[in-house]
């Protein structure tokens, strides 16, 4: 069988190759363009010297698919600025006011002798060449089309190597790493990393990993295609990030995870007050590389002070590793973002997570706490009812220290009505649900989540705690097993599964794993009264005794959660002193009353009246 001889046009420096769908400068030299982009240039290019609509360009480079003029002006765009012509030169490509556009350079058809065909350099001009006028360049290419279409279909139908890839259908970015080792800025190369896995989760109709799946990643020697089929996604975004006072520098470059082939590659090199318009073009430009339209993001970000969206960075970079030190040092970053740009609202939004964080996992005392976590959730919603993050965030505080489970419930909806990608968002949602004895709802919404986000430890924990509610102890502990095995370091999970161990009788082990729930919190009281609890049940009456000891000692150092003290009170069978304990919890609003409904652990107080007289003040009867 012959090959198929090949044809190429040259214009100025550049020579496009047809056989190739690439365009070259100089030997060898091929340019980056987008497959829609070099489309674009081909069907212009073949067609010189002729206005061609902007209709017809679309119909030609989209066929049937129905797009919008946005995209065509941006394949325009990405043309000239591939092809060096800058905004009013028109060395290529005149626009046709009304009409649409021409190529107005001279084009020269190459079609290599016999000897050469297949094997001259796209680049090297020995291949005969002659100059033509549109029309006859017309003529020879529709013959040469049937040809192309002829090979095209026979890849496609016998398969191969040869067949065109279809576009990704799924997609992780890998954390952004600094163009210089010595001058690394980690929250904003991990912050623009998860402002683009959120912008293209919403925006893109296909899977994004989330930043909890690919942080592992961080490592300058891990390869891209490698890392993408571990995480069993289609394409992988690669990219670095330099930046000085003034300046951000990015390189990104998105490649298949089968080959390692690259699909695109982009540089930006910007003002540091540009950092939104940055993020928005590489959203864009990855979108159309995947051949698919990106829904529009929050433009209101823009008017955002750079220096406020850097400050916030650091804040939420410290929340990805949820201990003590880093959630009162984060707070200082919010409050630092917000003195700047006292309207931006996902820095109120991370405030209030991080006060209940100080919280739920550093115990500090709620009424002095949460507070300031409902009114940083309230304001981050004044200033943007639409916000995913600010709806959620409210909803949380609305569910953990109001007890308000209309209002809550309301709000965690409002939330994923905004953005039904909010993987955290529709996690609490399910939290909430299952607090409320829901499990049914709280399992569908979990795996709904999970869905978006398989490899989210917190979801997968959290997917873990509602199975172990519902009653479903096998499932539960399977879950947690393989959330530790995802990530070994989970505190959620260690705690649950020592929940779950325990109902299954398996007390010993329970006492292990929250003996290493603790450690990892940094010292969380509840993972420690639920090891006096399990050492209590499993008959070890004198290591029960001396964590108890270990417990109320620590009350005297710092806030100990009287229902923390009320689970320890269950492990000896004190009834009595567990619900003095309980009705304390109540009265200094402890968070983790939450769980009074369902935590087996009460079950004996189902019948004391105490115990349900608590339940109808919080309405949970």
């Amino acid at each position: 069988m012959e090959t198929p001889q090949t044809v190429r046009y040259r214009f100025g420096s550049y020579v496009l190759d047809t056989q190739k769908r690439l365009l070259f400068e100089g030997p060898g030299n091929a340019v980056p363009l987008m497959p829609k982009a070099y489309a674009t240039l081909e069907y212009l290019v073949i067609n010189a010297g002729k206005e061609i609509t902007k209709s017809k360009l679309m119909e030609a480079v989209w066929g049937d698919t129905v797009v919008e003029e946005n995209n065509l002006n941006q394949c325009i765009s990405a043309v000239r600025k591939a092809l060096g012509e800058k905004r009013g030169e028109n060395r290529f490509i005149a626009t046709i006011p009304g009409v649409g556009y021409e190529f107005v350079s001279e084009v020269t058809l190459e079609v290599p002798s016999p000897a050469q065909s297949g094997r001259s350099d796209p680049g090297s001009g020995t291949a005969r060449r002659r100059s033509i006028s549109p029309a006859r360049l017309l003529v020879a290419v529709a013959a040469l089309s049937v040809l192309v279409a002829a090979v095209f279909f026979a890849s496609v139908y016998y398969g191969g190597e040869s067949a065109v890839a279809k576009p990704p259908a799924s997609l992780a970015i890998l954390p952004f790493r600094s163009l210089d080792t010595s001058r690394t800025d980690e929250a904003l190369e991990l912050g623009m990393t998860d402002a683009l896995i959120s912008r293209l989760r919403s925006g893109l109709d296909l899977p994004v990993q989330s930043f909890s799946s690919v942080r592992k990643y961080r490592s300058a020697d891990v390869e891209a295609a490698a890392a993408g089929r571990e995480l069993g996604v289609d394409a992988v975004l690669d990219g670095s990030v330099l930046s000085t006072e003034e300046r951000v520098r990015v390189s990104v470059r998105l490649v298949r995870s089968d080959n390692g082939k690259q699909i695109w590659f982009g540089k930006f090199d910007e003002d540091l007050g540009d950092i939104f318009a940055v993020q928005d073009s590489i959203a864009e430009r990855v979108a159309a590389a995947l051949e698919r339209r990106l829904k529009p993001g929050n433009r209101a970000r823009a008017l955002q002070d750079p220096e406020a969206y850097r400050q916030y960075l650091r804040g939420r970079y410290l929340n990805f590793r949820p201990t003590l030190p880093n959630a009162l040092k984060s707070i200082e970053y919010y409050e630092k973002a917000i003195e700047i740009d006292p309207g931006f609202v996902p820095a109120y939004a991370g405030l209030a997570d991080a006060y209940r964080s100080l919280v739920l996992t550093g115990d500090y005392p709620p009424r002095e706490t949460m507070d300031r976590a409902l009114a940083a959730a309230e304001k981050a919603v004044e200033l943007d009812p639409g916000s995913s993050e600010a709806q959620s965030s409210l909803g949380f505080v609305k569910f953990w220290y109001l007890w308000d489970w209309e209002d809550a419930e309301l709000h965690f909806k409002k939330a994923l009505d905004a953005d039904g990608t909010n993987v955290l968002g529709r996690a609490f949602y399910a939290h909430f649900l299952s607090n409320m004895g829901r499990h049914s709802e709280a399992l569908a919404e979990i795996r709904r989540a999970k869905d978006i986000d398989p490899r989210n430890p917190l979801v997968n924990s959290i997917e873990g705690q509602i199975l172990f509610y519902a009653g479903d102890l096998r499932l539960a502990k399977e879950q947690i097993e393989e959330t530790i095995g995802l990530e070994g370091n989970v505190f959620l999970g260690y705690l649950v599964m020592a929940k779950t161990l325990d109902e299954m009788g398996d007390h010993s082990g329970a006492a292990g794993y929250s003996r290493k729930a603790y450690d990892l919190s940094g010292g969380n009281a509840e993972a420690l009264g639920r090891a006096v609890y399990a050492l209590a049940k499993a008959g070890k009456r004198r290591e029960a005794e001396a964590a108890r000891k270990e417990l109320r000692d620590l009350s005297r150092s710092k806030y100990v959660p009287p229902f923390v003290l009320a689970i320890a009170d269950m492990g000896f069978g004190d009834r009595q002193k567990a619900m003095a304990d309980l009705e304390k919890a109540y009265e200094e609003k402890n968070l983790q009353l939450v769980f009074l409904k369902v935590d087996p652990k009460f079950k004996d107080l189902h019948n004391e009246p105490r115990f349900v007289e608590l339940l109808r003040r919080m309405r949970l009867e």
